[in-house]
């Protein structure tokens, strides 16, 4: 079977339900006062820590992940930033097309960001390798795709017994912690860190020509750009 022709070659798809979700600030955020804002954990923006792009380009260390294996993907973790001095591995699942590459053709691959409330999924990793991409999805919220002993919630990282941790998740209004954490405690820092290194673990991949990176969308959802 002939495989299609992608115009991209690495692309970073999010896929993030943002039903009923207004992105306008309520009133209670407008009537807070400057000085609540600029709490001691919001310095001004250009005294914020950034990431260290040097390490975040690097392919992370990775480890099989027992704890949440599926058939026809691998389960993985992926050596992630340290959060209150612990470290912490961010779960994710990797695939690849069965069909072999053409001679001297690599896989175009995807990175599958979840939206709130989600995790990595497995099922999303199949259906882009069915289409001829090498994939990853990861989880951004310290978790594994495995429901609690509720059977509402996602079993954290944490309570698996590791010598690491996994990073935070979000709380409040989902940016809840931009006002009470230092930034790099925050879930948005951790979230965009763990999504750089998997498109890093997946540009390094022999398989893979992370030459072309574009923005891709997936349905309705925004578009995001992939890490350079």
């Amino acid at each position: 079977m002939a495989r299609r022709t992608h115009p991209a070659t690495i692309a970073v798809v999010v896929a993030m339900a943002f039903a009923a979700v207004d992105s306008r600030p309520s009133a209670a955020v407008e009537a807070r006062s400057a000085a609540a804002v600029r709490s001691a954990w919001q310095p001004s923006p250009t005294s914020l820590p950034i990431w260290s792009l040097e390490r975040l380009r690097q392919p992370p260390a990775t480890q099989p992940a027992a704890e949440a294996a599926v058939d026809g993907v691998q389960a993985i973790w992926i050596d992630a930033l340290p959060f209150r001095g612990k470290p912490t591995k961010a779960f994710a699942y990797f695939g690849m097309p069965a069909q072999p590459a053409e001679v001297n053709e690599k896989f175009p691959g995807v990175v599958l960001v979840h939206g709130g409330g989600g995790t990595a999924f497995a099922d999303w990793v199949k259906m882009w390798t069915a289409r001829g991409y090498a994939a990853i999805a990861v989880d951004l919220e310290g978790q594994i795709p495995t429901r609690d002993t509720t059977g509402k919630a996602w079993i954290r990282t944490d309570t698996l017994g590791h010598p690491w941790g996994g990073g935070p998740a979000r709380h409040g209004n989902a940016f809840g912690d931009c006002f009470d954490r230092p930034f790099q405690e925050q879930w948005p820092y951790h979230a965009v860190a763990d999504t750089m290194l998997a498109f890093s673990f997946l540009a390094a991949r022999p398989e893979v020509d992370p030459a072309r990176r574009s923005p891709r969308r997936s349905g309705s959802t925004p578009r995001c750009r992939s890490p350079t």
